[in-house]
């Protein structure tokens, strides 16, 4: 192997350090957060099968969920092909997150989470939230919605 190898090498893995490291301090907002607290279980859970080249659909139709209903909208893809993704919807009541399955490709998992637990969401706000969500997914051709006990 000659010289120029080993540094080209050496740069190039000093690159993927730095861009691993970064996406670790970008997920630390998340973290503050409380968006991957255990201690905050989910209130209601959807799991969703879609076909991967119609994920653009899902994240219109979780925008527009999201504006309607005044939550703010993230997406964050954590890989070069965007395969890898969350979703972040919150207000200062709920948060709903809807994230890959990572060795499904065509699986997603929702979940709505209180943002405090101590004060909790409404029932009545939660399923017409719920509801309302489904409504939006279901207008997405061939995707599939299923409630998670």
């Amino acid at each position: 192997m000659s010289a120029n190898s080993k540094k080209l090498i050496v740069i190039v893995s000093l690159f993927l350090g730095i861009l691993l490291c970064l996406g670790c301090i970008g997920m630390k907002p998340n973290i503050e957060k409380g968006l991957f607290n255990p201690g905050n279980p989910p209130i209601r859970r959807l799991r969703i099968t879609i076909d991967v080249s119609r994920r653009e659909e899902l994240f219109v139709q979780l925008q527009e969920f999201a504006e309607k209903h005044a939550f703010e909208f993230h997406l964050t893809f954590y890989d070069r092909d965007n395969k890898i993704f969350l979703v972040e919807l919150y207000r200062k009541d709920l948060q709903i997150l809807a994230a890959d399955v990572p060795d499904t490709p065509t699986m997603i998992n929702l979940r709505f989470l209180d943002q405090n637990p101590a004060t909790p969401t409404p029932e009545e706000t939660v399923d017409e939230l719920f509801n309302d969500l489904k409504s939006f997914l279901s207008e997405i051709p061939n995707i599939t919605v299923t409630e998670v006990e």
